[in-house]
């Protein structure tokens, strides 16, 4: 008998109308590659974790800092000079011990996920940078993997499910968009609430379940949620060249 037939973790998720009978089965055999393991990382985590994903590979090669805190809501002031990946590999191991969590402090660039991400069945990215969101999506692009997009500035944010045939990164973001402060500003709350988002659709995409290609953007002030389907660029650098 599988863990999770015999446990009662997942009980109150299992047999949910909108989605297949054997999610849990799905979910359970199923691996997730998380790039990022800040405000967004954090949350999408602990809820790709509670759900029952059989593997889980958190990447980040930062420590955490105090001013980490107000939004990265796996790590304590006792874990400031720690490792993230590592201490978010403890903290999800601790929280969900039938799964399998894999935390690395490494950089993220080519000869990194060229080594993971044909290995996972779907990558989240939840960095931080232009620069490395760009080799992400070529990866994903050239291995054929799904990718759950998510950002949070101030108190909006976006989220968004790409495939090889939809629009990428590259497409939403020919060109890097500078923010206007340097570090940018955020809410730890609206950090937490995008990357629980990115978790859900994460969920849901290894289920084949939700739009890809399509930008979800929220407001968080005002609660307003803008879908927009994000067309395909022809020209694209990113996906024209896979």
């Amino acid at each position: 008998m599988s863990a999770h037939k015999s446990s009662k973790r997942y009980e109150r998720q299992m047999n949910l109308q909108s989605l297949p009978e054997n999610f849990q089965d799905i979910l359970q055999s199923s691996s997730v590659l998380i790039l990022g393991a800040g405000g967004l990382g954090c949350a999408a985590s602990l809820y790709v974790a509670a759900a029952g994903v059989g593997k889980i590979t958190v990447v980040d090669r930062d420590i955490v800092n105090e001013p980490d805190l107000n939004r990265q809501v796996l790590y304590t002031p006792e874990d400031i000079g720690k490792k993230k990946a590592k201490t978010c590999e403890e903290k999800l191991h601790k929280f969900n011990p039938e799964i399998e969590c894999v935390g690395m402090c490494k950089v993220i660039n080519e000869k990194l996920l060229k080594d993971l991400v044909p290995r996972h069945d779907i990558v989240m990215d939840l960095c931080d940078n232009y620069p490395t969101r760009i080799k992400i999506a070529e990866a994903c692009q050239k291995y054929n993997k799904k990718c759950v997009v998510a950002a949070v500035n101030g108190l909006e944010g976006f989220v968004m499910v790409t495939n090889k045939e939809s629009a990428c990164f590259g497409c939403l973001y020919p060109e890097e968009v500078k923010l206007s402060v340097s570090p940018p500003r955020v809410l730890g709350a609206a950090a937490g609430n995008m990357g629980i988002l990115a978790a859900i659709r994460c969920i849901l995409a290894l289920c084949d379940v939700g739009k890809v290609g399509v930008m979800y953007c929220l407001d968080l002030i005002n609660m307003i949620v803008d879908e927009i389907e994000i067309p395909k660029n022809a020209n694209c650098h990113v996906c024209c060249k896979a």
